[in-house]
Parts: C-alpha cells; sequence; structure tokens
C-alpha cells in the first residue's frame, strides 16, 4: 500500500473524520516492519495545535483508534505534507540497500515518517541497531549510525 493509500483507508474512519474536524491533523506515520519487507503495523498519528493532544490510529487488518492524550514532548508538531514525499517504497529502498550493504541481517524496523524526514530505527541479527534519517522529497540519507544493543558504560 502507498502512504497516500494508508491515510484515505485510516481517515475512512467516522472517529478519524470527526477528530479532522475538530482540528486535528496527520502529524506522522509510524511503520512496524519484519525483514525491512512487510509492514505488519501502521500508526497514525494525529495532532491538536490549540490542545496539544494526540490521537492515533492504529492499522493492522482493523482500525484501532486511541483516545486522545498528552504527547510525550509538549511542542508543536507540523503537519504531514504526503505530496512532496517519495513514495514509501523508494525510502524504505534507500533503508534497505545501506543495511544490506552493510551486510546486517534485518530482524525488525520501526520506521517514523514526521516532518521532512523519515527516521529508520532496523534491528539485526548480532544485536545492532543501525539507524538513519531519509530526506522525505528527494530519498537521501541525511544520517547513519550504528550501535550495539549490548554495549556497556
Amino acid at each position: 500500500m502507498t502512504l497516500k493509500e494508508i491515510v484515505e483507508r485510516a481517515e475512512e474512519d467516522e472517529s478519524v473524520q470527526a477528530h479532522k474536524k475538530d482540528g486535528f491533523y496527520l502529524s506522522s506515520i509510524i511503520a512496524f516492519a519484519d525483514d525491512l519487507e512487510n509492514v505488519s503495523k501502521w500508526t497514525l498519528a494525529y495532532f491538536h495545535p490549540d490542545t496539544k493532544k494526540v490521537f492515533s490510529v492504529t492499522l493492522n487488518g482493523d482500525i484501532e483508534i486511541s483516545e486522545k492524550s498528552d504527547p510525550l514532548v509538549k511542542d508543536h508538531y507540523s503537519e504531514l505534507d504526503l505530496t512532496k514525499c517519495k513514495s514509501f517504497e523508494d525510502l524504505m529502498q534507500v533503508v534497505r540497500s545501506k543495511v544490506l550493504e552493510g551486510d546486517f541481517k534485518p530482524i525488525k524496523a520501526v520506521v517514523a515518517i514526521r516532518g521532512d524526514t523519515l527516521n529508520a530505527a532496523v534491528f539485526t541479527q548480532g544485536m545492532k541497531v543501525v539507524r538513519l534519517d531519509v530526506g522525505l522529497s528527494d530519498a537521501k540519507i541525511l544520517q547513519f549510525d550504528i550501535s550495539n544493543l549490548l554495549k556497556t558504560a
């Protein structure tokens, strides 16, 4: 599914439509992926700029709506503009290429799309975490980092 299709599917729900009428807008999309290929769950976060409340919609076969909650960071979340965004497949291809280039074997990935960036954390065999930030409009790598899950202080 494309990002646009994911958003359209979520926004077919009457509860989502009501929240949007109340002033909420889409601020981020989070994908939970197995082996960098198959997204098992999508979560869309909607933000209200006046109340600073967030509600989320989870798609994993069915639609689950969370109650409005205070965000972890009491800050402004910008509205996500998918019209300036490369396709999710193109963005994930950049992530896949970089991870496989390092000969890492991915287990799970969490990918967040917000602002103008895709942030990916890929958990690999060997207890490594590969983190990438990719520009949404040009699919260029902005930041790349590898860390060890078992690192001791």
